[in-house]
């Protein structure tokens, strides 16, 4: 099954996907793990709820580290990295 998240908090701004970020999810042992491989995401817990929390954290540190970073504080892979997700949010303008 795939579940999707529209939008996360950094601070007090929302920031919004042009489409929901689709996470794969999988139970083990009664346990739901949730990924998102192009972004490098993932959490594991007993419900829904406890692992959008780790993964909506994890994107507002990536959106923390990347997205607000000006370019030269980067490593070329990490511009792409930014790039990417800025391309995926909607009204996002990249920092220099």
């Amino acid at each position: 099954m795939r579940m999707g998240i529209v939008s996360f908090q950094v601070g007090a701004r929302t920031i919004k996907f042009k489409e929901p970020l689709m996470l794969e999810s999988e139970y083990i042992d009664g346990i739901l793990h949730l990924t998102h491989k192009e972004l490098s995401l993932s959490a594991s817990g007993k419900c829904w709820g406890k692992c959008q929390d780790t993964i909506l954290e994890e994107l507002a540190t990536l959106w923390e580290e990347y997205a607000l970073a000006p370019d030269d504080a980067l490593t070329p892979g990490a511009i792409v990295f930014k790039k990417k997700l800025l391309g995926m949010v909607e009204g996002a303008k990249p920092q220099r």
